[in-house]
């Protein structure tokens, strides 16, 4: 049976989304969901995973097939249970070891609770409107009235966020012990290629995306215009998770998802593949800089496109930008850009001698890793 050509594990809080929607637009690339890798690590059916792509791997021999691992990469996990069960499916020279910076993951981990509890990325549960099922067919000023008429009053952060996970925890530690994760991963595999999150997803930097894709033995020369991770980061969560129902007589009932016209931030990607087509093209040709509307194919009439032209220009991009706009200021007056002493004290206590160890077992790795573990 053909082995799964590449396995890469994100580390905690290390960009695997992007690098999961960004290896699926390339064109020798095939990367299985997430959540599919998920689900069958849980249910232990990985094996029936790699079974299941067998016809389209033989089928598209020079293509290179392969996982990003989301879940269980923890010490906590089991992760050399995990490691080795995955060993059996991938090819062991596959193991490709995507990190960040320590500070910066815990960091960004503690945001992204804080969000989640605040409103977990749903404008309606930040209190703004947002309606479930929109009906087209009834002319643009219905759309512009609901923009206008929109709450702008967010509801109120003080209440949702949990002080306590200010604190880092022994648990949030083990995502980040990366020399003994690292270690854990090298008793089944070879030795993986290491890519620095900083490097890989720099809005500057295309030689650190061209060197993974050589890593994976395909085109390196594939161009990915890149996403500026300032702004990814949280926008594509609040794409991902504000869909809206739209039906009329005209256009069969889709739920619609936004994304990016262009690449320079990544698509919301659902299992791994576009949530559903461009809306027959036109949208694109329209909205070259602007968000487009994704939704399951089918043929259009003249009086669906208008329809859905009027949607988009005069309801939901100018309900999605207000919101954004809205709900981003609360996020930001929360938001912290800095860990504190005490939590930069704790974490240095909790993973000094992991850290000393990984940068020996990674000479190669940047200057701001020693920088930040006091090394020369």
């Amino acid at each position: 049976m053909k082995l799964f050509d590449f396995l890469i594990v994100p580390v905690y809080r290390s960009g695997g989304t992007a690098i999961q929607v960004f290896l699926s637009a390339h064109p020798g690339i095939v990367v299985i969901p997430k959540a599919d890798l998920d689900h069958c690590l849980e249910d232990h059916r990985e094996e029936q995973l790699l079974e299941y792509f067998q016809d389209l791997m033989l089928a598209n021999p020079d293509a290179r097939v392969g996982l990003v691992q989301h879940k269980y990469i923890g010490e906590h996990d089991d992760l050399d249970g995990i490691a080795e069960r995955l060993s059996k499916i991938v090819r062991k020279d596959g193991l490709v070891f995507l990190v960040r910076n320590q500070f910066d993951a815990l960091l960004s981990g503690m945001n992204h609770r804080r969000i989640a509890q605040y409103c977990d990325y749903s404008f309606a549960k930040a209190g703004l409107f947002w309606p479930e099922l929109v009906e087209l067919g009834r002319g643009v000023r219905p759309f512009l009235d609901g923009v206008e008429s929109a709450s702008c009053e967010p509801a109120p952060s003080a209440d949702r966020i949990n002080v306590e996970d200010a604190f880092v925890s022994e648990e949030a530690l083990d995502y980040v012990r990366y020399a003994a994760i690292q270690e854990t991963y090298e008793r089944h595999f070879s030795r993986p290629k290491i890519f620095d999150y900083d490097e890989i997803l720099s809005a500057d930097n295309r030689n650190a995306m061209q060197s993974l894709f050589e890593t994976l033995r395909t085109d390196k020369d594939f161009y990915l215009p890149f996403f500026a991770t300032p702004q990814a980061g949280m926008r594509h969560r609040f794409l991902s998770h504000n869909r809206m129902g739209v039906v009329s007589q005209d256009v069969p009932e889709r739920t619609v998802v936004l994304k990016p016209a262009t690449r320079n931030e990544f698509a919301v990607f659902g299992k791994g593949a576009p949530m559903g087509r461009i809306y027959d093209g036109y949208i694109r040709d329209l909205f070259t800089e602007e968000l487009v509307l994704v939704t399951a194919p089918f043929e259009p009439s003249e009086t669906a496109k208008r329809q859905v032209d009027a949607f988009l220009r005069g309801f939901l991009y100018p309900l999605w930008r207000k919101n954004y706009e809205i709900v981003r200021r609360v996020i930001d007056d929360f938001r912290s850009t800095n860990l504190s002493r005490d939590q930069k004290s704790l974490i240095k206590d909790g993973l000094a001698s992991d850290a000393v160890r990984f940068l020996e077992m990674n000479p190669g790795l940047g200057n701001n890793w020693r920088a930040s573990w006091g090394s020369p």
